[in-house]
Order: structure tokens, then sequence, then C-alpha cells
């Protein structure tokens, strides 16, 4: 990072646009940055209802937040505030690490006087390296939570190989076998991390409480408000992040199949995963639509708007044989439906561009295989045959 700069106390940022930059601070209109600007702004909202929202509600209205969060100037100061919240736990976070890992390494010292005079001589001359380091601190938590002392628990006939083992590579290949061993642990936490995200992903296995299922229902409502206000003002990737936010609300919460808050919990859900399908294609993130698109069949497969969506992802993918598939489950679901001539319109531009497509690629198909028979027929590096015998 830029080294650090007392704040200028003559220019409107405490900090150059370029320190900010450097230290990953979201990118704003710099509009917002000048006070003229601000001022008229707030003389527009005072006066003009379609430049406030919140011009006929009251400030305890749970809805006038809401709005006022969503004004551009105001997202800005909000994604900003955000990110220096998280730069300030990062920091708190590794700050914390470091003075448990000093602490802790005082711990193990003492607690090797207790061991055999065979252990300290193997673990001593390896004790700096980080991962007999961590390995001792894992021992030394388990001895804690058993009860045992920790020479009983280093003693063990686990531990001995495993601290055998760090002394072997250590030995052999010196920091490179400290680095590998490292990275052998550094894969197990990513493992371990991954098995947590996936634990989280696949929602709470307990069902959520009354109070839970409100907050949760309360809050995906809001982030999808949020992701349509961004649509409208032409600002997908911000609407994405919205109802990827909304998405992951509802998936840490679990509502009873005899809640009533049951239908509007699937509702919302598949109104927030057809949204973010929307706003996937919008930026060719064609996995995510299609992902996006699976889950909302997988609650109702009547949903014409996902089998489209679906279709749209998977012509971006290239697998324009499985296109056809999901344009056949619209012309049934269309039958009857008021719309059915606008659905069987859309289908048929879809149906006429995938074909296109193919075409194209087999064009190119043939163009490539004849260049290849050309190559091999005429190239000088062919051997010759051998001449059959007379």
């Amino acid at each position: 990072p830029p080294q650090f700069q007392m704040p200028s106390q003559h220019d409107g940022l405490a900090y150059s646009k370029e320190q900010l930059k450097e230290w990953g601070y979201p990118d704003y209109d710099r509009k917002f940055d000048d006070p003229n600007w601000l001022s008229q702004q707030l003389q527009r909202e005072s006066m003009d209802p379609r430049e406030n929202p919140n011009f006929f509600l009251n400030h305890e209205d749970p809805e006038f937040w809401n709005n006022a969060a969503r004004k551009p100037h105001m997202k800005a100061l909000l994604q900003s505030d955000d990110h220096w919240k998280l730069r300030k736990n990062t920091w708190l976070e590794q700050y914390s690490q470091v003075s448990e890992s000093n602490d802790f390494r005082r711990e193990v010292a003492d607690c090797l006087e207790e061991s055999s005079m065979a252990t300290r001589r193997l673990v001593t001359p390896i004790l700096h390296y980080r991962p007999v380091e961590l390995h001792l601190m894992q021992v030394i938590k388990q001895a804690k939570e058993r009860g045992v002392p920790f020479g009983q628990m280093v003693e063990t006939a686990e531990n001995q190989r495993i601290l055998m083992d760090f002394r072997n590579a250590i030995d052999n290949d010196g920091a490179k076998g400290a680095e590998h061993l490292f990275l052998d642990w550094r894969q197990r936490e990513i493992q371990q991390s991954a098995d947590s995200r996936r634990q989280k992903v696949e929602g709470p296995q307990a069902e959520s409480s009354m109070k839970e299922v409100q907050d949760g229902l309360s809050f995906a409502t809001k982030y999808r408000k949020d992701g349509v206000v961004d649509w409208d003002r032409g600002c997908p990737e911000d609407a994405l992040q919205a109802w990827r936010l909304g998405c992951e609300v509802l998936q840490r919460i679990r509502v009873p199949e005899a809640d009533p808050a049951m239908k509007f919990f699937s509702e919302l859900k598949v109104a927030l995963l057809k949204n973010r399908a929307l706003a996937a294609l919008k930026l060719n993130s064609w996995q995510e639509a299609l992902e996006s698109a699976d889950q909302v069949l997988k609650i109702d497969d009547q949903d014409h708007k996902a089998w489209f969506r679906k279709a749209c992802a998977l012509e971006g993918l290239g697998k324009l044989e499985e296109v056809e598939r999901c344009l056949d489950m619209i012309d049934g679901i269309a039958v009857g439906r008021p719309d059915r001539d606008r659905l069987e319109h859309e289908i048929k531009a879809k149906r006429e561009k995938v074909k296109a497509l193919r075409s194209k690629d087999e064009v190119s198909q043939q163009r490539m295989l004849q260049l290849g028979l050309q190559k091999c027929l005429f190239s000088e590096e062919r051997e010759p045959q051998p001449s059959a015998a007379p």
C-alpha cells in the first residue's frame, strides 16, 4: 500500500483519489464530492416528488430509510463505508491472529518443558516453522478440551508420528520441506472452508424461528427492490449484486412447511432467482444464469420465463442442442395462456437464431475440415508411399 500521508486541511477529500483507489475503495461519480451539486440535489428533492421517493413518507416508515439508501450519492457513501469497515475488520482480525499466535508461542514454549526429553529434542530444532507451530497449537487446544496435560497429549502415537514426519521433511528438504508442509496445511484449511461454505449454501438443517423468518423475508424483499431500482437506472452489476444478496439471505433460513409464510417465501425466492438469471444474462454470466434458472425450475417447472432464460444461458454456453428442449417446454406451457401469441413469437425468433448459429457452426467446421484435408494431401512433409514390388 502507498505510504501513509496525513490528510490535508485544505482539500475537500481526506485522502487523494489515487490513495483511495490503491486501497480498493469503490469508484463513484465525482460530482458527489461537489458541495454545489449536493446542495442543488437536496433542493430538488425538497420540491419534486419525482426526485424524492420519500416526499410523502414519514421517517418512521421503514421504507423511508430504504429509499434513502437507494439514492445514488447515498449508495456510494454506504459502499465506501462498508469497504472501510471491511478493511478495519480485516486488520483487527489479523491483529487478533498475531496476538493469539504470540500468546500460543509462549504457551508452547512453557508446555514443552512438561514433555519428555525425546519430544523436546524432536521439536525444538523445527519449532520456528509455521506448520509445526500450528500443529502444537492444535495439540494444546485438544489437551484443554479433554482436560489432560499437554505432555500426555503430545506423547500420543498419532502426534509423535506427525512430528516425526515434520522433522524428516525439514531435515531432508530444509525450507522446501517446510514450505511443502505449509502448503499441505493450507490445502486442508481451504477444504475445511469449502465444506463450511457448502453447508452455508445448503442452508440450515433446523427450522428457523419466527423472528429469523420475518427478518430474512424483510431483508430479502429489500434486496429485491434494491435490485429493481438499480436495474431501472441501467446498473445491471449493482442489480445482480443486490439479487445475489437476497438469494443468500433466503438460503440462511428454513421455513416450516405449515408456516403461512411458506407461500411468500417460495414466491420471493423464485422472483429473486429469475431476476438474478436475467441480470447474469445481461452481463454474459451464462453459468450463473443457468444455475439460477435451474433452481427456479426445481420449484416450478411450469415457469416459462425460467425456461426461456435457461435457453438463453445454454445458447451463451454454446449448448445449442439443449436449447430446443427448453423451447419445446415453453410451447406446451403456452397452450391456453392469454399471452400465447407473444410467447410463440419469442420462441420462433429464438429458434431462427439458434438455427442460424448451427448453420454457421456447420460451415465453420466444414471449412476447417477442408483446410485440414488440404494440408494433409499437399504437405511436403508427408512420407512417400513405398513403391509396389515388381
